[in-house]
């Protein structure tokens, strides 16, 4: 359709038209999206969140997946918010500013409140009546387009907005890892045990830098996933089912959500091999594998 062939009328009564159907595909993504958070294929796919889904899959930028989000989880909750957002009294924005403070309880109040107000009174009305504090302003910065490329990435991995925040969270982490991996460390000369879960420090450095400080999972569409904070050293092949910790190739670094997703898969495929009769008894074969979720959870193998 050219708009420019396109008469006064024809193009008034078109928009309005269009902008019904972007609304109804805006309530259709948002429908997907909690379905898809609600199995999880985020994390399968190789995503380290929801987030991270959406921006790298679907194309949005930070704010717009986390607006999307919040809407996605807000209309689950809170049903009456559908129609607020279809005919406009709602914004994405709106929701997003809304949807940390909704509930059953509250909605019959607050809906009517922020139906059809713009986004600088939301916080004002919520501060007023729900006793919610006002945002706090963002801290001044200098114009520096890489520190600002840097802030929007990070704020679109976490759920944090406040600037300041962000900038001590990063640095925490940073320090942590500079001192976890490449300050020298004297490692005690033990006996190597044939068969132990501590994973050598000159094997964990040599497996951090195969992985380029990265989560090391990858989907079957060939995904791989961009955590490279809250890492963990795991066992491809688990130590309780022999893995060993003394050979690199065995170990990977995962983030903590694709090291929990992998070791469920893992389990519970190794759980089907066990007798009943024998994890009904409590037998050492189902002990063994007990202990070995709960370590892998903690992202030892």
């Amino acid at each position: 359709m050219e708009s420019k062939k396109l008469g006064k009328k024809e193009l008034l009564v078109g928009i309005k038209s269009w902008v019904k159907k972007e609304k109804q595909a805006t309530l259709i993504v948002l429908e997907y999206l909690s379905e898809i958070d609600r199995r999880n294929l985020w994390q399968e796919e190789g995503y380290s969140s929801l987030s991270d889904f959406c921006m790298r899959y679907l194309g949005y930028s930070g704010p717009e997946a986390a607006r999307r989000i919040h809407a996605a989880g807000c209309v689950e909750k809170i049903p009456e918010v559908k129609p607020l957002l279809e005919d406009s009294r709602l914004s994405l924005s709106a929701i997003s500013l809304i949807a940390p403070h909704i509930t059953a309880a509250n909605a019959p109040k607050m809906l009517p409140l922020v139906a059809g107000k713009s986004t600088r009174e939301i916080p004002e009305l919520l501060a007023e009546h729900f006793d919610v504090p006002l945002p706090k302003e963002g801290i001044k910065l200098p114009h520096d387009p890489e520190l600002e490329k840097l802030l929007k990435e990070y704020e679109g991995l976490s759920s944090e907005k406040d600037q300041l925040v962000l900038i001590k969270d990063a640095l925490k982490i940073a320090i942590k890892q500079k001192r976890a991996y490449w300050e020298p460390k004297k490692e005690v000369n033990r006996p190597v045990k044939k068969h132990t879960r501590y994973i050598p420090l000159a094997k964990r450095r040599e497996v951090r830098k195969q992985s380029d400080g990265r989560c090391a999972y990858k989907s079957d569409s060939g995904v791989r996933c961009n955590q490279t904070v809250h890492l963990e050293f795991d066992h491809s092949v688990a130590w309780a089912h022999g893995g060993s910790s003394q050979d690199a190739g065995n170990i990977r670094l995962l983030c903590k959500v694709h090291n929990q997703f992998l070791a469920r898969n893992q389990f519970e495929k190794a759980r089907k091999f066990v007798p009943a009769t024998s994890r009904a008894r409590g037998s050492d074969g189902d002990n063994a594998l007990g202990e070995s979720v709960r370590v892998a959870g903690r992202g030892r193998g």
